[in-house]
């Protein structure tokens, strides 16, 4: 068992194999590897977990190919394996069916969860938590098996791939040891049989509306920024032509109604206990905001799924009507500006204000950020800017969790630049470490101003703004800027500093070394022929 997310994982295979040789198929049980984010957070082994993602893809393509199976059902429980299974399955193009392995319950009275402990840790280091008090969170914060509690990335994704149509219904809304979980997975053993004998594949279901469908149900749910990477790498895929600039277009007309952790106030138990994510799947499409006539693995149309399906009731919070969102468009913010020519991505979820301003507090590495952290450095008003941690300067695009600033310092708000992966309370986006790119985080005089407006949004092929350094209202606006005259290029000769597994990703995995993992697929040759 490496992580609470997929320790139960075999029980649901077992229950998933009777289902389908209940149904008249012969089923055989496989296993693919995954790893913990949560223990490798902070070391050199989390260069390893995003190119995780296509050592799994690969695996179950492996023995799929190679067996010859007719179907199969895919199960995965946490960041990483379960957009590879979704990146096999559209790979493949065989009958199958994904299944989520289910959330984790909440940890004790307090309903505490992974987001706890990171808080009591920044709580620690500003000792305004004790030693006792960060003990009792470590012990109760992860109950048992399943997936972070909250909106973060397994529960997104489980969602989105649940509106892709991969999923049976509510399959992304069960806790993990429920048996409404075991009653899913014997289904999804069944329904595969019935999608082989109608020869339905993920090539009918994963059609450009069916993305759209899942993007809208991301931004509904407040969902994490990890939903654009993946989704952008299983409609790679897929032979969709997703882009980045679509999760804008889409967000344009799609409020934030779900009031979930980790920006919002309740777990995925709570959105469990009043009907799980149909009744707003429901509502998505009695408002026009979903394609109803996308076929699923049900063999149904999603339309025809959600044709019986209840609303929430009356009384509950979790999910907020139309006319009172949490915000009234998307907070999946993708942005531009000469920081980042080829895109970032940021999560606004409107708590953080819509303009700053800040003085760059620039670290070479993501442990000399996390110091300065957890020493007090950090201010107020600063903008941590974090270099050598991108695709270029540590390959395998690894992600950092740190300590919430806000729990150092309540009632203010810091910045973050990175040119990776930045988690928790993701208020800045992650930026592309390129050195022959004219943009990304490339050497700064200290003290430099950094400045954003997630307000202020334009696509890709936009006109950059006159004079480039500042915001000008009445010109085409910028996202992303730092002054202009500030921007100075690398120095001649500069050494960055060594990384243990730089020369692996180089040789073996090339795009990552490259940076294509800013745009969710990380080596997109790698294709197997349909």
């Amino acid at each position: 068992m490496v992580t609470p997310c997929n320790m139960h994982i075999n029980a649901l295979a077992d229950v998933a194999a009777m289902g389908a040789d209940e149904a008249g198929a012969k089923s055989v049980v496989f296993n693919t590897i995954t790893v913990s984010d949560g223990i490798s957070m902070g070391t050199p082994g989390m260069r390893y977990s995003l190119v995780s993602r296509e050592v799994i893809a690969d695996s179950i393509e492996t023995v799929v190919a190679a067996q010859g199976f007719d179907g199969f059902v895919a199960i995965g429980g946490c960041d990483k394996n379960m957009p590879a299974c979704a990146m096999a399955m559209a790979r493949l193009d065989r009958p199958s069916v994904f299944v989520y392995g289910g959330t984790i319950q909440p940890g004790g009275p307090d309903k505490l969860d992974i987001i706890s402990v990171f808080e009591a840790v920044g709580g620690h280091a500003a000792g305004t938590v004790s030693d006792a008090e960060l003990k009792r969170v470590e012990a109760t914060a992860i109950p048992g098996p399943g997936s972070c509690g909250g909106m973060y990335t397994a529960n997104t994704m489980a969602s989105a791939i649940e509106a892709l149509g991969l999923s049976l219904p509510n399959s992304s809304a069960q806790e993990a040891i429920s048996e409404q979980k075991r009653t899913d997975s014997y289904n999804a053993g069944a329904a595969v049989m019935n999608l082989i004998e109608r020869g339905i594949k993920p090539s009918d279901i994963l059609s450009f509306e069916a993305f759209e469908n899942a993007i809208t149900v991301a931004i509904a749910l407040e969902g994490s920024t990890n939903a654009v990477l993946h989704l952008l790498a299983i409609a790679h895929e897929a032979d969709v032509a997703l882009e980045l600039d679509d999760f804008t277009t889409i967000g344009a007309r799609v409020p934030v109604l779900g009031d979930m952790r980790p920006a919002g106030q309740h777990s995925m138990s709570d959105l469990i206990a009043i009907g799980g994510i149909q009744p707003l799947m429901k509502r998505l499409l009695d408002a026009k905001l979903l394609h109803g006539d996308c076929l699923t693995v049900t063999g149904k149309t999603l339309a025809e799924n959600l044709a019986g399906v209840a609303d929430y009731p009356a009384d509950q919070t979790v999910i907020r009507p139309f006319d009172n969102p949490i915000k009234p468009e998307s907070h999946l913010v993708i942005l531009y500006g000469n920081l980042a020519p080829d895109g970032a991505v940021a999560k606004i979820t409107g708590h953080e204000g819509l303009r700053f301003t800040g003085t760059a507090r620039v670290f070479h590495g993501e442990e000399a950020a996390m110091r300065a952290i957890l020493d007090g450095v950090i201010k107020a008003g600063d903008v941590v800017v974090v270099r050598y941690e991108g695709p270029q300067g540590g390959a395998g695009d690894a992600r950092n969790v740190e300590p919430d600033l806000r729990d150092q310092r309540p009632g203010t708000f810091t910045g973050r630049g990175v040119d990776y992966r930045w988690s928790v309370l993701r208020r800045l986006p992650r930026l592309p470490d390129r050195p022959h790119h004219p943009g990304g985080v490339r050497r700064r005089p200290p003290g430099f101003r950094r400045e954003w407006r997630p307000d202020y949004r334009r696509r890709r092929n936009a006109r950059d703004q006159p004079g480039g350094g500042r915001f000008d209202p009445g010109g085409t606006p910028s996202s992303l800027v730092a002054t202009r005259a500030l921007c100075h290029p690398r120095r001649a000769g500069e050494i960055r500093p060594s990384r243990q597994h730089r020369k692996h990703w180089r040789d073996n995995h090339p795009n990552v070394a490259r940076g294509g993992a800013i745009d969710g697929v990380v080596m997109p040759e790698a294709r197997t022929s349909r």
